[in-house]
């Protein structure tokens, strides 16, 4: 089913002040809430990285060394959608673009294991900080052209 426009507009209003309830925060919403910053904010990823944390908190959970946000995967969604954006045609509108997305990764919330030879999710380093893919070596060339961008200073 497609996304409305009010839909995506009540669940960013809802992740950035914290009200969207956890158990709806599904992964499709995580792609929407992703491609959303990405075709909206120029510091996208900045603010993914700050708000991920806040919404975490919002909802009763803390962010650890074992628990929360997860650096290496928001820097590998955040690549893998905006390397899809990147190719749609263009005149794409923003919101036929978020549910191409949806569309695309909604039901691929272990996409990530096709990249990665050990176990990420529970890997504290890849929690704490980025982490390059280790398999697939076409996808590792996209991520070095850009990780200069997306290590924080």
């Amino acid at each position: 089913m497609p996304v409305s426009e009010q839909y995506i507009a009540d669940l960013i209003h809802g992740f950035e002040s914290g009200t969207w309830p956890g158990k709806e925060f599904s992964h499709s919403a995580h792609i929407t809430v992703a491609a959303w910053y990405i075709l909206n904010l120029e510091d996208a990823l900045d603010q993914l990285r700050a708000r991920i944390p806040a919404y975490n908190v919002s909802q009763g959970n803390q962010n650890t060394k074992d628990g929360g946000y997860h650096e290496t995967l928001t820097v590998f969604w955040f690549h893998i959608i905006s390397d899809f954006l990147e190719d749609l045609p263009a005149g794409t509108g923003k919101n036929e673009a978020i549910q191409a997305a949806i569309d695309q990764f909604g039901s691929t919330r272990s996409l990530f294991r096709a990249y990665y030879d050990f176990d990420i999710v529970k890997s504290q380093t890849a929690r704490a900080e980025w982490i390059s893919p280790s398999e697939a070596p076409r996808a590792r060339q996209r991520w070095q052209a850009r990780e200069r961008s997306t290590v924080p200073a």
